[in-house]
């Protein structure tokens, strides 16, 4: 599955979803309200059905590192799509192994302190 399939796929239903970016374009979210267009993506993104009702989600990464977000509305709200390109799926690693290793550090440091007695 390719995210270009995906977006050329809505892009066929006119009125039947919104769309906004963020991060220069590298974001882009569809909130999709028709139920045949709903329809669709699903088909598209989990050919085998997604199993259960409500708040379904998919994640995925394509070929080229490029996240896929499905969320499936619950009862009559719209689904939503997001799709972030590679750049910022780094980004976000990058700051999370950050965070990770700043936590690590300063449990270090505390069990040292506590060692030392202050």
């Amino acid at each position: 599955m390719t995210i270009d399939n995906l977006e050329i796929e809505i892009k066929k239903w006119n009125n039947d979803y919104s769309f906004s970016s963020e991060e220069n374009g590298k974001k882009r979210i569809y909130t999709v309200y028709s139920p045949k267009l709903k329809q669709k993506l699903r088909e598209i993104i989990s050919p085998y059905g997604i199993v259960g009702k409500g708040n379904v989600q998919y994640e995925g990464e394509n070929s080229h590192g490029d996240r896929i977000l499905y969320q499936q509305g619950k009862d009559d709200l719209p689904d939503q799509l997001t799709l972030m390109s590679r750049e910022i799926v780094d980004e976000k690693k990058e700051v999370i192994n950050t965070d990770q290793q700043n936590r690590v550090n300063e449990w270090k440091k505390e069990t040292l302190n506590e060692k030392e007695g202050k």
